[in-house]
């Protein structure tokens, strides 16, 4: 029998938050090995898994993040591509401030767009 806690009560956007912490953590050590510039070979397999981890395939992370919220998706998944695109480019403070301001300004296009043409709720 299992002891602790168990969590029935999370939503799916819920899910797709907790989901997003894998592929951040790879980015994160990718990030931090590459302004230490050590351990390439670690820093290519970490790219490659946070990339790998946004493909919604099932039982990936991408999946649960897509099917939990799009816009979630949108932002974690352009922020990544941006990472990874600037991380030998510019210094890591500037990658990841640059790489937020280009996720914000897609999501916002997303949820722009989606409200002119009236989906029903653009957050799921």
């Amino acid at each position: 029998q299992r002891s602790g806690k168990r969590y029935f009560h999370l939503t799916d956007f819920e899910t797709a938050r907790i989901h997003l912490a894998g592929p951040f953590a790879c980015l994160l050590l990718a990030l931090v090995l590459a302004s230490l510039n050590t351990f390439s070979a670690i820093i290519e397999i970490a790219k490659l898994v946070a990339i790998y981890s946004f493909v919604p395939i099932s039982k990936l992370d991408g999946t649960r993040i897509l099917f939990g919220s799009i816009p979630l998706y949108i932002f974690g998944l352009i922020f990544t591509l941006t990472s990874l695109f600037l991380i030998n480019i510019i210094p890591t403070i500037a990658t990841i401030a640059l790489a937020v301001l280009t996720a914000v300004i897609i999501v916002l296009i997303y949820l722009i767009a989606s409200f002119i043409l009236e989906d029903e709720d653009p957050w799921y």
